[in-house]
């Protein structure tokens, strides 16, 4: 198995003139609108929500936070001391898929000197396993207390707070991150598509014909060449017409809640709607398509759609794993909104 770093591995629907509002607001925001990311190690934009847990030294002081994102290409991981007089000095990261990859001694003890990252890492994703869903991480830190004048008056060892390696040996500790996904979105946000109905696999085949640039091979990922995105109905009450195509259509990826407009139609429970997309083998195009109005347009159903959209309500956190689809919000300006599914 490949090894995660510290700072990495983890850096559309028209109907013939049918229609296509809204519930419950969108997750917790990502990206730059979080002013707790300022290290440098960090990206700009990340998926998702970003995860923390306490820095703590000798054994039992809280002195700081370690904080764990992802994009598409790198894992970020930055260790930060906020305890006022502590300063960190060195840092060991290891970063695997499976735990027993961390090496340990015969007594199950972290051997840190073999731990082959620290805070600058960085390592691309494409270097792991494909559909990595969860990354072991243990993150080891020497730090110091220095007085007013800056002399060090103390000196510990610390670790990311989580399990401890054993029961009986040291309170050495690692913990797991679940890889988050999402999909960049066009520069200009401004593309062309075409929607035809019925969809053969989803509720509207969906096709972009222009303007996403040298983002079209990741958009295209999890489709057949020539294949049609597959296309569902966010707006159950406005319009759009098949075989028409709409120009500078807008791009929001359910992930980025953040990058939202102000548009009251966006205003649902995306991560619910995403374990639909994830979750709807066995149910037919409309059912899937009722399931996705229940929660879009408070639509009355009943039956096996009723079955999809209650099951679906129960995992408003849900994360799409890795090899998972996300849905991808397209405006046409006051037309019927729509979402196509994307795998990055």
């Amino acid at each position: 198995m490949h090894k995660f770093s510290m700072s990495v591995i983890v850096s559309l629907l028209l109907v013939s003139f049918s229609a296509c509002s809204s519930s419950t607001g969108p997750v917790a925001p990502s990206g730059t609108n979080d002013d707790a990311r300022t290290a440098d190690v960090i990206a700009e934009f990340w998926y998702g929500t970003q995860y923390t847990t306490d820095l703590i030294a000798g054994q039992n002081l809280v002195i700081g936070m370690v904080t764990v994102t992802n994009d598409s290409d790198y894992l970020y991981v930055h260790a930060e001391a906020t305890l006022e007089g502590w300063v960190i000095t060195e840092t060991h990261v290891a970063a695997y898929t499976s735990l027993d990859e961390i090496p340990t001694t015969k007594k199950g003890l972290p051997k840190v000197g073999q731990f082959d990252y620290d805070i600058e890492s960085a390592i691309s994703l494409s270097e792991f396993p494909p559909c990595t869903e969860e990354v072991y991480l243990a993150v080891h830190v020497v730090a110091q207390l220095h007085d007013s004048e800056g002399n060090v008056t103390q000196e510990e060892t610390g670790w990311g707070d989580g399990t401890e390696f054993t029961d009986d040996r040291g309170w050495a500790m690692y913990f797991t991150y679940g890889l988050q996904k999402g999909i960049p979105v066009p520069d200009p946000n401004c593309i062309t598509i075409q929607s035809g109905y019925p969809g053969a696999n989803s509720y509207w085949d969906t096709n972009i014909l222009d303007g996403l640039g040298d983002l079209e091979e990741l958009y295209r990922l999890g489709y057949d060449e020539g294949e049609p995105y597959r296309g569902w109905c966010v707006d159950l009450f406005h319009y759009m017409t098949p075989g028409t195509k709409y120009y500078c259509v807008e791009v929001y990826p359910s992930t980025s809640p953040d990058l939202f407009p102000d548009d009251p139609r966006f205003d649902t429970d995306w991560n619910i709607i995403d374990w639909i997309l994830n979750n709807r083998n066995g149910y037919t195009n409309n059912q899937v398509q009722d399931a996705i109005w229940y929660h879009t347009d408070d639509k009355n159903i009943t039956g096996p759609a009723l079955e999809l959209a209650l099951a679906a309500a129960e995992h408003p956190n849900y994360v799409p794993p890795p090899c998972g689809f996300i849905s991808v919000i397209l405006r046409a300006g006051n037309n019927q909104l729509i979402m196509i599914e994307i795998d990055p």
